[in-house]
């Protein structure tokens, strides 16, 4: 179950991702937000010796870097794509 939360909570940031690639301004609330849960996420599950949670910690620092900066769409549909692939396989 505890899986399927966290596939989710990869999906909702895929698809803040999308609305920022696809011009909508997310509010700044709902980037911390996101970044900050794929950042513990990322930190946890990378200590546990799953590396390839290092993502999350990557995407957390690009959801940071939406705050202040505009990024080019298609390194945030790379982002989306990628986390919405992760997102999906814990559905399985």
């Amino acid at each position: 179950m505890i899986v399927k939360i966290l596939g989710a909570i990869d999906i909702l940031a895929a698809l803040v991702f999308l609305s920022v690639a696809l011009g909508v301004k997310a509010p700044s609330e709902i980037l911390i937000f996101f970044a900050v849960i794929l950042f513990i996420k990322g930190l946890i599950f990378s200590l546990t010796g799953d590396l390839l949670s290092m993502q999350d910690v990557i995407y957390s620092l690009l959801l940071f870097t939406l705050i202040i900066f505009n990024l080019p769409a298609w390194i945030l549909l790379v982002a989306t794509f990628l986390l919405i692939a992760k997102g999906s396989l814990s559905f399985l």
